[in-house]
């Protein structure tokens, strides 16, 4: 819960900066490539991802998906969560990048 916190609150820091014009958004910026403040994003990171894989393990024992008589296997059902996760990732970044 921590990892989800601290990046909904250092994106809200991210759109106050932002809003309070050039000036502010360099000093983030600036903040941002702290050695300090690189570690605990890449820590933020690693649990977020620990806890996402958690979740799509998870899925498999909750959700059950028939096709006719038949049951998608769990790995599946994991593979397409997976797909869907990276497809949602590139087009998240393909509109960070080019807008």
């Amino acid at each position: 819960m921590v990892d989800a916190a601290a990046v909904s609150g250092q994106l809200l820091e991210f759109l106050l900066m932002l809003s309070r014009g050039p000036t502010a958004y360099a000093s983030f910026l600036r903040w941002m490539k702290l050695p300090g403040v690189i570690a605990v994003s890449a820590f933020v990171l690693v649990a977020l991802l620990c806890h996402t894989a958690t979740w799509f393990r998870l899925t498999t024992h909750i959700v059950v998906i028939r096709l006719g008589r038949r049951v998608v296997p769990p790995p599946l059902l994991i593979a397409g969560l997976v797909l869907a996760w990276l497809a949602a990732s590139a087009l998240v970044a393909y509109f960070a990048i080019w807008f």
